[in-house]
């Protein structure tokens, strides 16, 4: 597996400490996702807190993409 790709959180974390993780030095946000970054937006997208919002593209992405 080609860890500057894909793989598991901790396989992330431990490819940017070794310096091998592709394209993190260009993040706004300099650390690997983790499921629970995209959990949060969900939480928040099913709350009262987010009633409204509407038809929006959200990119939990750490940066790598805007939108």
């Amino acid at each position: 597996m080609d860890l500057g790709l894909a793989g598991t959180p901790e396989q992330m974390q431990c490819a940017l400490d070794d310096g091998t993780l592709m394209n993190i030095s260009s993040l706004p946000i300099k650390r690997p996702g983790r499921p629970e970054d995209v959990a949060n937006m969900a939480l928040f997208l099913s709350s009262d807190r987010a009633g409204y919002v509407t038809g929006q593209m959200i990119s939990v992405s750490g940066g790598a993409r805007m939108p």
